[in-house]
């Protein structure tokens, strides 16, 4: 991966995790209602903690 793609990945993964956490939602329902994989979404949220945004 090419570090633009790896760029905007990063940010629209923190968009999506930033969005989730806000909705106070558990993040198995908010996804199902996104359409987002589990496996999607904690696959996502790896590139989130490069930027220090984690579900945890």
């Amino acid at each position: 991966m090419d570090k633009i793609t790896h760029k905007v990945r990063c940010e629209q993964w923190t968009n999506i995790i930033k969005e989730c956490l806000a909705s106070g939602m558990p993040k198995t329902t908010w996804c199902r209602e996104h359409g987002i994989s589990d496996k999607s979404f904690f696959t996502g949220n790896e590139f989130s903690e490069k930027k220090h945004i984690s579900l945890h």
